[in-house]
């Protein structure tokens, strides 16, 4: 293996991922969740024929920008059998190349063959199942990598270019999909965060135009798309008891999912003392986004899925991925304590 370059072996896990995902996705039968395929595929069709975000010619509330335009042009070119499982492959190489980001992030912060670990350990997520339909996840995940990412550079090294950066993948997962709005307040706390661990508010002075243009863009979401075709949710009142109980099992969930030693990976890592400001910034990043989305999954489960909405978490496991290669990677440190 020491051989092979790495990005060989990166693009061979890719290429493997792509293959598997899409051979197994063309074998679900089409469509599997109503309505959320039929929408986007319209949505997506009607993007490309008409350039305008449409059901059936219809206008209709905010649902997705990046994912209609993924899928949209196969099913634009081709009639809709073929087209649907042309968008399926792309999906399934979409969804496949979150490893990317994964691997040059963790590539900054430990060894590379650790890094390729935490890329395939993403690439093995059961929830790559929904390649093989036309939904928003496949988009999501690489999407909020992406982001997260782009936060703990910001932190580490806040250049204009890295806030500008910064903004743009938050701007970029919230076109992909509304949830993605909890990017705001998580950035904010990671910038909290990073500057309690480094004890340098100066820190947190550095990155505050991009906090600005954060809130500046979330302000102008919220008088004009809002939560789109999710209004109903931000503006339902949840039951404190329901909605606390819905995320602490949404809490247990991203470590069962996850495997449980990734968790307790990170958690090794808390316990130490201040880390570099790199490993600082992916804590920082690690904990806000994950507390963020377990937050936001239970609250809005508590009170329209009445279970558990896993796949709305999945966006978590590549940075606990990431802690896990991070923390074997320094030896695996674990004291009587922690």
């Amino acid at each position: 293996m020491r051989r092979i370059p790495v990005w060989g072996v990166l693009a061979a896990l890719v290429a493997v991922s792509t293959l598997v995902r899409a051979w197994a996705g063309l074998r679900i039968p089409t469509p599997w969740i109503a309505a959320d395929e039929m929408i986007y595929s319209e949505l997506g069709r009607s993007l490309w024929e008409t350039g305008r975000l449409e059901i059936l010619g219809a206008d209709t509330a905010f649902y997705s920008v990046v994912h209609p335009a993924l899928i949209g042009l196969p099913l634009a070119l081709f009639d809709t059998a073929f087209g649907y499982d042309v968008a399926r492959v792309l999906q399934a190489f979409v969804m496949s190349f979150t490893a990317v980001p994964v691997f040059l992030w963790g590539r900054r912060l430990m060894d590379e063959r650790w890094a390729l670990a935490a890329a395939a350990l993403t690439l093995a997520l059961p929830a790559f199942a929904y390649s093989g339909l036309l939904m928003t996840e496949t988009v999501f995940l690489p999407t909020m990598t992406l982001a997260a990412w782009a936060a703990a550079s910001a932190l580490e090294r806040p250049t204009p270019r890295a806030q500008a950066l910064l903004v743009g993948a938050v701007a970029l997962a919230v076109l992909t999909r509304l949830q993605a709005l909890v990017l705001v307040p998580a950035v904010l706390l990671a910038a909290v965060l990073f500057a309690l661990s480094q004890r340098r508010w100066a820190s947190l002075r550095q990155v505050v135009p991009a906090l600005v243009a954060l809130v500046v863009l979330a302000a102008v979401w919220a008088s004009t798309v809002a939560f789109g075709a999710y209004g109903l949710a931000g503006e339902t009142e949840y039951d404190v008891a329901d909605a606390a109980r819905f995320v602490l099992y949404h809490a247990a969930d991203v470590v069962f999912f996850t495997g449980v030693v990734p968790v307790c990976a990170v958690a090794f890592l808390l316990l130490r003392p201040p880390a570099s400001p790199g490993t600082s910034a992916y804590l920082a990043v690690t904990v806000a986004i994950t507390c963020g989305l377990v937050a936001e999954v239970g609250m809005f489960a508590s009170r329209y899925v009445g279970r558990l909405a896993e796949r709305d978490l999945i966006a978590v496991a590549p940075l606990l991925f990431l802690g896990f290669a991070l923390w074997a990677d320094g030896g695996a440190p674990r004291g009587r304590w922690a």
